[in-house]
């Protein structure tokens, strides 16, 4: 990796320069915002438009956001969007065909997807992702549009430190605290993010915006990690229910 490998600082106000040092280097640069009612990935003018001083309720059947002026803007959880929508698209040009001289000729202008740099994935999308890319890249049959667009992808993901109703990513053993996957990785500590570099394209983003940045301490790194580790902890005490109706409804339905 480059010299810039170390875990550093970065202020919520340093969150711009992040969005500008990957809009710079070429990417496509999507981020966590609100529409209609819901945090949703789009494209990410500014920081500014991350979701500042929101936090969202979740339940079974159940969504709503909540303003708390302290919030950070990654205080929300997972919500309705997720690396999906731009690695396998509903919708997407296959071929490409074009009437010449009483015969169609296929046309092989098949522009390369531009390169995506998505902010705020977590552990649970991260683990979504690498079953995604097992399906589409593994094995004998390589979807090359899903490949081209996930050679493309940079990841700057988010810890968590707070859980929803509906979250259960530590009991499938996929979180909370990212552990692979991520270009770059955020835990947010007080009004902070500790920043670690996790690929040779993150620390390379990373000389960008570490030159004035104060480096993190043995502490500092402890701290991070406590935050995944209490809400691993808090979503541990869960209560969970021994009632297991499959094994009475199952043997009736043979």
């Amino acid at each position: 990796m480059p010299e810039t490998s170390a875990p550093f600082w970065l202020t919520q106000h340093d969150l711009q320069r992040l969005v500008e040092t990957l809009g710079a280097s070429g990417h496509r640069v999507i981020g966590p915002q609100m529409r209609d009612g819901a945090i949703v990935y789009d494209d990410l003018p500014d920081a500014v438009a991350l979701p500042h001083g929101l936090i969202d309720e979740q339940d079974g059947g159940w969504y709503r956001l909540i303003e708390q002026a302290l919030a950070g803007p990654f205080d929300h959880v997972a919500g309705p969007h997720s690396l999906k929508n731009f690695l396998f698209p509903p919708r997407e040009t296959i071929q490409r065909w074009r009437r010449e001289e009483g015969s169609w000729q296929q046309v092989n202008e098949q522009a390369a997807p531009e390169p995506l740099a998505v902010i705020g994935p977590r552990a649970c999308d991260l683990r979504a992702l690498a079953i995604q890319d097992r399906v589409f890249l593994e094995g004998e049959y390589v979807d090359p549009f899903y490949q081209a667009r996930r050679e493309r992808l940079f990841i700057v993901a988010v810890n968590c430190r707070r859980a929803a109703a509906t979250c259960f990513c530590h009991s499938m053993g996929c979180g909370p605290e990212v552990t692979s996957g991520d270009d770059l990785l955020l835990t947010p500590v007080g009004d902070r993010f500790v920043v670690e570099i996790g690929s040779e394209a993150g620390a390379m983003v990373a000389a960008e915006l570490a030159a004035d940045q104060p480096p993190c301490t043995t502490a500092d790194l402890a701290a991070a990690r406590e935050v995944s580790r209490e809400l691993a902890a808090a979503m541990a005490s869960r209560p969970t229910t021994p009632v297991r109706p499959r094994d009475e409804v199952a043997p009736a339905a043979l």
